[in-house]
């Protein structure tokens, strides 16, 4: 297993890992934290997606575990530490490739996979994303593997093949409803890169094509969603009743796995904000629907930063608007409760002392300190085993 290979160095570094996914690729080397979902988009959502963001930089500020993992993966490849020698090492590698921002290269990488694992569903999903990521001869091939992807990939955990049921299992940790819910979530990329290349298909010959959010949530026989009330216009906290009926409960965490796939995709990124703006609707509790639209405005407002920093943004007027209405409404909502240090029984000056923990220089220390007394034990009690033994012999 390629992950093997540095494995003893990832545990040095203090990794802990687990077998999350991804809409589109998969691996089994991230951590279930470093890719989570959640409603909370500033304080949690947010920072994951500024860390999948930094990994493919190359002169970056800062440098989170996540992004020295993936250099590190990608440094011992290149000169040839790593033998890739099942199908787990492939797709994980390829995982590498594409969040380092080489597409094209993953590509040219599954190629002999593709075409001795014709059938794979998790083969044609990786190939489809290096190729909707990559260059635009690449791009167009995008498309017929997410549905070759999807043409293999049972619908239901019941008819998955023993095999690929104990792939799936063992190497991404997924069970029934994760497996389930993923391929659902791969039918709204498949969704996405259709409309995306139709689109650009029309832009090729000249034709004028409107600002449009992504239509992942219908099929493409269906109206699509336009996060709208009644009157055809964008209100804070409501859509109408049937597009309500139509968007699922789990819309937020939907696209929000897109993102975790495409971070720095700012159309996907206005999707979320009108995906927490409507999912407001399904709230009955007021603190819950208020900290919803909050969530919107501060993605809206992300959004509208990024255009007045001149950062091109898609659909920039219909953003604007959105977040100035929105910022209108939200600044009449009720301040959110905010508890102060003296009422959780902090005493004056007690926040002001060190975390409790060890600092940074000391984190190495204790690990080796440990490590070797973990040894030590270890040796003793294997002596006392082997004594008690030698005693037991002889008489």
């Amino acid at each position: 297993m390629f992950f093997r290979s540095v494995g003893v160095a990832l545990g040095l570094m203090g990794f802990c890992l687990a077998s999350p996914a991804m809409a589109g690729y998969y691996s089994s080397f991230d951590t279930a934290r470093e890719l989570a979902w959640s409603r909370d988009f500033g304080n949690v959502f947010k920072p994951i997606l500024d860390d999948l963001i930094i990994i493919r930089e190359r002169n970056a500020k800062r440098s989170p575990p996540i992004r020295k993992r993936y250099i590190l993966i990608e440094t011992l490849a290149q000169a040839g530490g790593l033998k890739f020698q099942d199908i787990e090492d492939k797709l994980d590698y390829s995982t590498v490739l594409i969040r380092r921002g080489k597409p094209d290269e993953a590509v040219q990488f599954l190629l002999p996979l593709e075409g001795a694992m014709p059938e794979n569903f998790l083969v044609q999903a990786h190939c489809a994303s290096a190729r909707f990521l990559g260059s635009p001869d690449f791009k167009r091939e995008a498309a017929s593997c997410m549905r070759q992807s999807l043409k293999h990939w049972p619908k239901t955990w019941e008819e998955l093949k023993d095999a690929d049921r104990v792939f799936v299992e063992t190497k991404l940790g997924w069970e029934k409803t994760a497996f389930e819910r993923f391929r659902r979530y791969e039918t709204y990329f498949s969704r996405l890169i259709t409309h995306r290349m139709n689109e650009q298909r029309r832009l090729s010959r000249k034709e004028v094509v409107p600002d449009t959010l992504d239509p992942i949530f219908t099929d493409p026989k269906e109206k699509p969603l336009t996060f709208k009330n009644a009157a055809g216009e964008f209100e804070p906290g409501k859509i109408t009743a049937a597009e309500k009926d139509k968007l699922p409960r789990d819309a937020i965490q939907a696209v929000e796995q897109l993102l975790i796939w495409m971070p720095t995709d700012d159309r996907l990124m206005w999707l979320l904000a009108e995906a927490f703006n409507a999912s407001a609707m399904f709230e009955p509790d007021a603190k819950t629907k208020n900290e919803l639209l909050r969530n919107s405005l501060a993605i809206f407002k992300g959004l509208y930063d990024q255009d007045f920093n001149k950062q091109k943004i898609y659909a920039r007027a219909i953003v604007q608007a959105h977040y100035k209405k929105l910022a209108e409404h939200v600044a009449t909502l009720p301040q959110p409760l905010e508890i102060t240090p003296r009422e959780l029984g902090i005493k004056d000056g007690d926040d002001a002392k060190p975390p409790v923990g060890l600092p940074n220089e000391d984190w190495w220390r204790a690990l080796a300190v440990g490590m070797a007394a973990g040894i030590a034990v270890g040796i003793f009690a294997l002596w006392q085993v082997q004594e008690f033994r030698r005693r037991t012999t002889r008489v």
